[in-house]
């Protein structure tokens, strides 16, 4: 069962069917804006748990927006100043970046993680929400991703410039203020701009490249980047994200869990991702090899790509097709993909409907509902367990690439020496 589901009403079962009603009362605590009245036969009586959960749901129905939701507020936080040494921008990736109430602290690249659960604690009873947020050690994994990053850098005389932008954004949002940052660097810095983008934060860089808004960088570094996107970003979409036993993705699903109470706690769990997490859909496959094969009901099985998808991703298949754009000025660049780890790279899915009836599938699962428990359908390739080597450091012809494929896993990327040592070796550093 996913975090997200243990919020869901939908669980509650045909037997053990509950009426949850929200009875707005003013002389409610101000935290929960209203007070629960539950309806339930007496089988339901024994769901205790169930009734702590749907009170913590039904008290958020006012919706609370304080969280700062992706529709809220600027998409990037200021430059800063960046003079002496060489700098070397970061755009990260995915959970890896500030929201808008945490823009005056551009230091720290992922500060909003813990601004949410704190104000998480305070809104619920803590007898609620106690086994639900994880502590600080728990989230050691997302919450440093980049200190090895960034001290390796500045051991090597560099100074990092992280791009703070809401990650939440599709990346043709983010584009425009990407550019501004970067202009703004180059302006106070005359020496060479390198600018590394990370796994979705490369797509970032990429829009910014190909738009022409990125014209000060001297070199762009795509660092574990699903150019071709990736199959976690479909399950993702259906509210499964702890797909291959990946310790980080189980806690970024706990994170996004807590988004979703926050936000849109009454939502099913792809309406939250795809209402609140457009950089989601920008990470689906858009490969035109086969990603996916779809089971009919009676028994055939059709391969889909992103040229067949029902919900293709348009955006990344025009991108790719126009990879070139990203040379017109004069940048350089280069590519270092995590290769020594199976990725999932193929998913068996069933659907109930014709191939043709794309308006009547899930939408959840415009391409079919994987099974709930994996199993011999899915193939895996090379790759760094969240982006294949294909998708990091795709064979793009009018591209003139250096590409290095090093033996790390996904997180590893940000923390190898090896890359530190690469970067450093572009930005002019030690």
């Amino acid at each position: 069962m996913s975090v997200f589901q243990l919020y869901n009403p939908r669980l509650i079962s045909d037997k053990f069917r509950a009426k949850l009603v929200l009875e707005r009362n003013l002389s409610a605590e101000p935290s929960l804006g209203g007070r629960v009245v539950l309806f339930q036969s007496k089988e339901a009586k024994m769901l205790k748990a169930l009734f702590a959960a749907a009170a913590v749901v039904l008290s958020l129905t006012a919706c609370n927006h304080d969280l700062f939701p992706p529709e809220e507020g600027d998409v990037s936080a200021p430059a800063g100043e960046y003079t002496g040494r060489r700098v070397v921008a970061l755009v990260p990736g995915f959970l890896g970046s500030l929201s808008r109430a945490d823009f005056n602290n551009d230091n720290q690249v992922i500060d909003w993680v813990e601004k949410i659960l704190a104000e998480l604690r305070e809104r619920f009873p803590e007898e609620v929400v106690s086994d639900r947020i994880p502590d600080r050690r728990a989230l050691e994994p997302i919450l440093g991703t980049y200190d090895d990053l960034v001290a390796g850098l500045e051991e090597r005389d560099l100074t990092v410039a992280p791009f703070v932008y809401d990650w939440k954004r599709h990346p043709r949002d983010l584009a425009p203020a990407l550019g501004e940052f970067v202009a703004e660097i180059a302006a106070q810095n005359p020496a060479s701009l390198v600018v590394v983008g990370y796994s979705y934060g490369g797509l970032v860089l990429r829009q910014c490249l190909q738009e022409g808004l990125c014209a000060g960088v001297d070199e762009a570094v795509l660092l574990g980047v699903p150019n071709e996107g990736t199959l976690l970003a479909y399950l993702l979409r259906g509210g499964r994200m702890a797909a291959g036993n990946v310790a980080e993705n189980f806690i970024a699903e706990r994170i996004l869990g807590l988004m979703k109470l926050a936000w849109c706690p009454l939502c099913s769990d792809s309406r939250f991702v795809r209402e609140y997490l457009p950089s989601v859909e920008a990470m689906l496959p858009a490969s035109e090899e086969p990603f996916i094969s779809r089971r009919q009901r009676w028994g055939r099985t059709e391969e889909i790509s992103v040229l067949n998808s029902c919900r293709p991703n348009r955006w990344l298949y025009d991108l790719n097709r126009s990879a070139a754009a990203m040379l017109q000025h004069g940048t350089r660049v280069t590519v270092i993909a995590g290769v020594g780890t199976e990725t999932l790279s193929h998913l068996g899915t069933n659907a109930l409907t014709p191939a043709a009836d794309c308006e009547l599938h899930n939408p959840a699962w415009p391409d079919g509902r994987p099974p709930r428990w994996f199993g011999k359908r899915e193939r895996y390739a090379d790759g760094d367990g969240t982006v294949t080597r294909s998708s990091a450091a795709p064979d793009w012809p009018a591209v003139s690439a250096e590409v290095a494929e090093l033996p790390l896993g996904h997180r590893q990327l940000v923390s190898s020496e090896e890359v530190f040592g690469r970067i450093a070796a572009l930005a002019g550093g030690k």
